[in-house]
């Protein structure tokens, strides 16, 4: 492997963010969910965590823990984020 190949599979780049009233608070304020990319020795995976109750400089009010998926391949190159209403509950 070149050297220039194994800097780039040693660099993971890439994180997604979306915003959404989540937790549907009374005063409306935007939650976070922010996705990135965790370097492990062998596989890698993607994790993610919620910042609930945004204020106007983007300071959450709480975080929730991280979550993390079953492990991915070496090579990862961005994580992307998006909310849905999957079940139609709100």
């Amino acid at each position: 492997m070149s050297s220039l190949r194994a800097r780039r599979c040693a660099t993971k780049l890439g994180g997604g963010a979306a915003l959404w009233d989540i937790d549907q608070d009374a005063n409306h304020k935007y939650d976070a969910v922010l996705v990135g990319i965790q370097s492990q020795t062998g596989s890698d995976r993607f994790y993610y965590k919620v910042a609930f109750n945004l204020d106007s400089k983007g300071k959450a009010a709480s975080w929730s823990g991280n979550f993390y998926s079953p492990s991915i391949n070496t090579n990862q190159a961005g994580g992307g984020a998006d909310i849905a209403d999957i079940d139609g509950n709100g």
